[in-house]
């Protein structure tokens, strides 16, 4: 298992190697992201799966190259114009925790931006999602929930009732 200090050193170094250069408040910022990014998991109620990552980094890579190829489409005029438009996807399996990671998961597919996470009481999420492409709002919501099933097999709430936000 990866210590606490070891994982906040390799996020901040995953930080500073997305920029071009390395200046002081480059490592700073990154030091700061790291901690904050890290605070969730000090309790460590969140259990990592080698096995579920490797399915979740599948799928991301999977949905950001057919989200690539779909901008590019759009760039060049190929294909058809889909419209725009906001809607709300509710997460069915993503504890609290996980469904900051689906949130983030959908923002860094191009054409899609997490606006918001709901926590509902009934432990159910709302996510507000901005696709700049929609063929139907159905396959937005499909593509959403492929990325939180594999975030959901890569990381499980041990103890949810551990968690910040959990009932």
């Amino acid at each position: 298992m990866i210590g606490s200090w070891t994982r906040t050193a390799l996020v901040a170094l995953f930080y500073i190697a997305l920029w071009d250069r390395i200046t002081p408040g480059i490592v700073i910022s990154g030091v700061l992201v790291a901690l904050v990014l890290q605070s969730p998991f000090r309790r460590r109620t969140y259990q990592i799966s080698a096995s579920g990552t490797i399915r979740t980094v599948g799928r991301l890579t999977w949905e950001v190259l057919l989200s690539n190829i779909s901008v590019i489409g759009k760039v060049l005029g190929i294909g058809t114009i889909h419209p725009k438009g906001i809607l709300e996807v509710e997460l069915r399996r993503a504890k609290p925790g996980v469904d900051v990671l689906v949130g983030l998961m959908v923002t860094l597919t191009p054409g899609t931006m997490t606006m918001g996470i709901d926590r509902r009481d009934d432990g159910s999420a709302l996510l507000t999602v901005h696709a700049l492409s929609m063929p139907t709002a159905q396959a937005v919501r499909d593509a959403v929930h492929r990325l939180e099933g594999a975030a959901v097999a890569a990381v499980r709430v041990a103890d949810p009732t551990m968690v910040e936000g959990a009932e």
